[in-house]
C-alpha cells in the first residue's frame, strides 16, 4: 500500500498544535494567577471610605491604601505599581476579627513598564470582620493600614 506524498507530515500536525496550544494555555496561566478581586480598574478607589496610606510609604499622589466600599460589603486595595506587571490580590484571611490579611502577587514576568499607576481591586469583606470598630489590614509586602469603623455589626 503506497501513501499519498506528505500524508506522513499532515498526520502529526494536529497533535503537535494541540502541545502547542496546551502549553500556551500552562505557561499563561503558570502568570496570571487567580484574583480575589470582584472589580479591577485604573486609578483610586472611586467611592468609599479612606484611610491614608501607613506611616512607612513614601508620600505623594501614588500612595497605596485601603477603604471600604458599599457599606463594607467590599474592601478597596489601591496598590501603585507597573501597567504590565500590575500587583493581584490572591488571598484575603481574617486571623482575627479586627485583622485582615491580603497576600498580593506582582504579575507580568521579568520585564516591567517604568509607568508608575495606581490599581484598585475591590474584595468581597470576608465573614467575622468586626467592621463596628477599627480593622487593621496587613497588604503583606505592601504595608498595613486601618479602616475605620463603620457600623455595629460584624460580617457574616
Amino acid at each position: 500500500m503506497r501513501r499519498a506524498r506528505g500524508s506522513r507530515h499532515r498526520a502529526g500536525r494536529p497533535a503537535s498544535a494541540v502541545l502547542a496550544a496546551a502549553a500556551l494555555v500552562a505557561a499563561l496561566t503558570a502568570c496570571d494567577p487567580h484574583s480575589v478581586a470582584v472589580r479591577t480598574y485604573d486609578g483610586p478607589a472611586e467611592d468609599g471610605i479612606a484611610t491614608p496610606a501607613p506611616s512607612d510609604a513614601p508620600a505623594g499622589q501614588f500612595d497605596p491604601g485601603v477603604a471600604w466600599v458599599d457599606d463594607g460589603e467590599r474592601i478597596a486595595l489601591t496598590i501603585p505599581g507597573s501597567s504590565s506587571c500590575p500587583y493581584v490580590p490572591t488571598d484575603i484571611s481574617v486571623p482575627d476579627p479586627s485583622i485582615i490579611e491580603i497576600e498580593v502577587v506582582r504579575t507580568g514576568g521579568d520585564a516591567c513598564t517604568a509607568d508608575l499607576g495606581l490599581r484598585t481591586h475591590e474584595i468581597p469583606t470576608p465573614r467575622g470582620v468586626a467592621k463596628g470598630a477599627p480593622v487593621r489590614v496587613e497588604v503583606v509586602g505592601i504595608g498595613d493600614f486601618v479602616l475605620p469603623p463603620i457600623g455595629p455589626s460584624v460580617t457574616g
